[in-house]
């Protein structure tokens, strides 16, 4: 599990850890769509997340809520990312690791909770909504994971889950490694679960707000009906 740079670690040590997957990724992509979080901010530049393919979510929904779920203007990049991943190497920081993910975090957190409000109030939305997003650290050796809760203030909590030890034994590195793919896979099937119920909502208002179009015209029909039949009355009497 040795690595000589955070490059070597990202190349080597960490598709070890993860091992193979489908989902959508990205490494290493500028988050330059995003709104950001305050003013001079630097953008986020995650060693890796996780999204969904952009195509998975309404058109309507991708341009409404772009600036933040959307992060890179790259048409084929993941979207809505939830799972962050930091890696450092023999020289670097984990304090470094730990504000980098916790950064990312808190955007992928934001963003989940915008789609999640879509067409729903605050109360509506489920309480364990918060706990959408995991990060993980690799630094000295050392896996740690985090998960990113939103609160109902607006406000973001990193919490740490585990820590591993992955070049102490076999056996620390086969439960660290299982650790992150479970967490990984949880937040896939967050992702989707609240990309299909998003999709639904904005179904549900489109078909209600055809059904209101469809009464007002069906009103403003018979209104229309009366003014003929009074407007005839009138000219029949002035006969």
């Amino acid at each position: 599990m040795d690595a000589t740079s955070e490059a070597k670690v990202m190349s080597s040590v960490l598709p070890k850890v993860l091992g193979d997957t489908t989902i959508p990724s990205g490494e290493n992509l500028l988050f330059g769509n995003l709104y950001p979080l305050t003013k001079g901010i630097r953008r986020a530049k995650p060693g890796l997340y996780h999204g969904i393919r952009p195509e998975l979510l309404d058109r309507q929904l991708r341009e409404k809520l772009s600036s933040f779920i959307i992060p890179s203007t790259q048409p084929r990049a993941p979207i809505l990312p939830t799972f962050f991943a930091e890696v450092k190497g023999p020289d670097g920081s984990v304090i470094v690791a730990q504000r980098q993910a916790c950064y990312e975090g808190v955007l992928g957190a934001r963003g989940f909770r915008e789609l999640e409000l879509y067409e729903q109030s605050q109360e509506a939305v489920s309480n364990d909504s918060a706990a959408s997003v995991i990060v993980a650290t690799y630094a000295e050796g050392v896996l740690r994971l985090y998960t990113i809760h939103a609160t109902p203030y607006d406000q973001y909590k990193m919490t740490l889950l585990q820590g591993f030890f992955m070049s102490n034994s076999r056996n620390a590195f086969v439960e660290g490694a299982r650790a992150i793919r479970n967490a990984r896979d949880w937040t896939m099937q967050r992702r989707e679960k609240a990309v299909a119920n998003a999709n639904q909502r904005l179904q549900a208002a489109i078909v209600q707000s055809n059904d209101t179009m469809d009464r007002d015209d069906s009103d403003e029909s018979i209104i229309s009906k009366v003014l003929q039949s009074f407007t005839t009355s009138l000219y029949w009497w002035g006969s």
